[in-house]
């Protein structure tokens, strides 16, 4: 018989890995005149195609979302994230974490 004899013969594991940023993502701004290009074909915050208009548009929306960052929180003061796992649910106790 190649396998194990029975179920309690099988190996169970978990694996946990933390990736660590070592680099930020470059930063990338999308505007589009959804009105004029529902497609969103042209960026108008790329250089090739923004014009005056949009450069004082973009700068508006930059300004608002500084705003909305500052007043709201963007990650927890303490504790755990719902529905985001951390390696301490893997362990001696809970060998299995379904989904992993």
């Amino acid at each position: 018989m190649d396998g194990p004899e029975n179920v309690q013969d099988e190996i169970k594991a978990s694996v946990c890995k933390t990736t660590v940023k070592t680099r930020p993502v470059p930063e990338q701004i999308e505007m589009y005149n959804l009105s004029e290009d529902p497609l969103e074909q042209t960026n108008l915050a790329h250089p090739r195609f923004s014009t005056p208009e949009t450069r004082v548009i973009q700068q508006t929306l930059a300004r608002i979302l500084e705003e909305q960052r500052r007043q709201k929180r963007l990650e927890p003061a303490s504790g755990t994230v719902p529905g985001m796992p951390s390696c301490s649910v893997c362990g001696p106790s809970n060998p299995h974490v379904p989904g992993f």
